[in-house]
């Protein structure tokens, strides 16, 4: 009985194959149809096969046949751009925590013009972001505006940007009104406002920035009565208020009762604000232990105001023990 010898890997042979070819063709010519036709081919098979890797999630093996797929029809013989393997081996890379090389292929997907209206330059910020390089973060997303001021996500990008780097934060404000012309429906962006303005009232101590800071979260509130962040955002606004005021009232030398008395009267002014709007936050997201602790010890100091109170306490108490 005669067996056939099975190919463990075709695609990988059929490379090598090509690859010994081209050697033996040290020309190179294009008029080498049946080695020109056989690494498009190839190339086509491999782009394929990465593709279904990639959907299955299998990132390692996509990768490697993006790239042979690229290799084959970047030869001289073929002379192809594929654009879209580019930018596919660019995002696989990244998947990948492999940042030169989606650093690589997505500056190569720019230099031919594949930007996708400014997303390919989001991609490549995001991938300098994780990568730790911030200066370059920065440049790639102010070359994206400037290339397509349009495109609003380019805009919330710069927004996060500024938001989570440590700059100054009233960079973000002239940005934030535009992306709220563009989008003016979006619970996100006012809330996104809150959060800057309450940044800019920490170091200004301003009660106009912390109202402006109130503004930002009650405006995402209306846009989206479910909107959970916009809740949290405003009840930890008058929690830390709060809490700051009785930080202070406590350095405050015995003998000078009033001013002590005056600071935990804004202190409980403050924590009476957070309750309700803790309370709708717990509501939407019951599980979220934070707003819980917020919530006990929001009525563990008014526990012996009403017996309603005391019963909120306990239960939050209680719920913090589960």
């Amino acid at each position: 009985k005669v067996t056939k010898k099975t190919i463990d890997n075709p695609l990988q042979t059929a490379f090598e194959t090509d690859q010994e070819a081209i050697k033996v063709d040290k020309n190179q010519s294009k008029g080498n149809k049946k080695i020109t036709n056989g690494m498009a081919t190839l190339a086509g098979l491999y782009s394929s096969e990465a593709i279904k890797e990639y959907q299955l999630e299998r990132y390692e093996t996509a990768l490697v046949d993006f790239k042979k797929s690229l290799e084959l029809s970047s030869n001289p013989l073929v002379g192809k751009t594929d654009s879209l393997i580019i930018y596919y081996t660019a995002i696989t890379a990244g998947l990948l925590t492999d940042y030169d090389t989606s650093i690589e292929y997505f500056n190569k997907a720019i230099d031919i013009d594949y930007t996708n209206g400014g997303e390919t330059y989001i991609r490549l910020a995001t991938i300098y972001g994780e990568s730790g390089n911030k200066a370059k973060q920065l440049e790639t997303l102010e070359k994206a505006m400037a290339k397509f001021p349009e495109n609003i996500q380019i805009t919330l990008s710069l927004i996060d940007y500024y938001r989570f780097t440590g700059e100054d934060p009233r960079k973000v404000l002239p940005l934030m009104d535009r992306a709220k012309a563009a989008d003016p429906n979006n619970a996100a962006l006012y809330y996104a406002e809150g959060s800057v303005y309450e940044k800019i009232a920490e170091e200004s101590k301003a009660e106009a920035d912390y109202e402006k800071a109130a503004a930002g979260y009650k405006k995402a509130t209306e846009i989206d009565p479910n909107y959970f962040f916009g809740y949290y955002g405003l009840g930890a606004l008058y929690f830390n208020r709060g809490a700051n005021y009785t930080n202070e009232a406590s350095t405050i030398p015995i003998n000078e009762t009033e001013k002590y008395e005056n600071l935990m009267k804004m202190a409980d002014e403050q924590f009476e604000k957070a309750m309700p709007v803790m309370l709708k936050a717990y509501e939407l997201r019951p599980e979220e232990k934070s707003i819980i602790q917020s919530l006990k010890d929001i009525y563990f100091r008014f526990r012996n105001k009403s017996d309603e109170y005391k019963a909120q306490y306990e239960k939050f108490n209680s719920l913090l023990q589960e």
